[in-house]
């Protein structure tokens, strides 16, 4: 006969195994080209998916080039962490990350929106092959 409570914690073992990966906590998480407008986008809409909603609000996330990219897909998204900052607003600071989304995506993200242990991409280095010698 099977315990339920064996099977209750081999469920929670593998939910903290997932809530540990690095990932984004919302799928209103505003991803977008540049620092800037992704802390103007967080601290403008933050985890308000009925704002963000707006049509109006999704036209100026557009028109920035921000989006929520992730939405639907948003807690399998792997993400790895290229470089993290404060950028200035009016209201203060704001914490940015540069992440690549995927294995493909580079975008800047509001710290905010991200939860988990998020390892920095390893940037591969080659060297080039000596030309002269040909």
């Amino acid at each position: 006969m099977k315990s339920f409570l064996g099977s209750a914690t081999v469920l929670m073992i593998a939910c903290s195994a997932a809530d540990a990966e690095c990932h984004f906590k919302t799928g209103n998480a505003i991803v977008c080209p540049g620092a800037q407008a992704a802390a103007a986008a967080y601290s403008t809409f933050g985890f308000d998916v009925a704002r963000t909603n707006l049509s109006h609000n999704r036209a100026l996330l557009q028109q920035a080039g921000c989006g929520r990219a992730y939405g639907a897909t948003y807690k399998t998204a792997k993400i790895e962490l290229l470089s993290e900052g404060n950028t200035a607003l009016p209201k203060g600071w704001v914490g940015v990350s540069s992440v690549i989304v995927n294995g493909q995506d580079i975008w800047y993200v509001a710290t905010d929106y991200i939860a988990g242990d998020c390892p920095r991409h390893k940037v591969e280095t080659f060297k080039m092959p000596d030309l002269s010698k040909r």
